[in-house]
């Protein structure tokens, strides 16, 4: 009997192929075993920064620069995710129009905004505040969100 443990950053829908190598004339190619694990889908950190996997935003920025998003998750392994951007509001909070689509690979989630400019569209454009945004995340087709 074997055991096999998969980190559960690696757990979700990608397939993973374990290729055995016998020291016997047998082993015959494809000799594989395909296995995928389970795990709870949790959320373990979200980074906002001015690069891929940079160092997390600190000040201001301005409409119509990028930035990137980078999430830690478990259990989500090849599964296309949905992020939805909201706007804070003082009535409740609301959702951009936009939603965006990215596969999580190995446990992580990268994506770039560079429409920050339209997130500014759809609350005016002569606010003075400073706005606030945030994200969520979850399957995409599902309703229930990645916490």
């Amino acid at each position: 009997m074997v055991e096999i443990k998969i980190k559960p950053k690696y757990c979700g829908t990608k397939i993973i192929a374990i290729e055995p190598f016998m020291t016997t004339p047998s082993n015959k190619f494809p000799t594989k075993l395909l296995v995928f694990g389970e795990w709870l889908k949790k959320t373990l950190s979200r980074t906002w920064s001015k690069e891929q996997e940079g160092s997390a935003l600190s000040g201001q920025l301005k409409f119509g620069d990028n930035i990137w998003l980078n999430a830690k998750l478990e259990g989500c392994n090849g599964v296309y995710l949905q992020i939805e951007i909201y706007h804070v509001e003082n009535f409740g909070d609301e959702l951009l129009p936009q939603v965006y689509t990215r596969m999580c690979y190995d446990g992580e989630l990268n994506i770039q905004f560079r429409d920050t400019y339209n997130w500014q569209q759809k609350h005016g454009y002569f606010k003075d505040s400073t706005e606030k945004y945030y994200a969520k995340i979850k399957v995409k087709g599902s309703k229930t969100y990645i916490v």
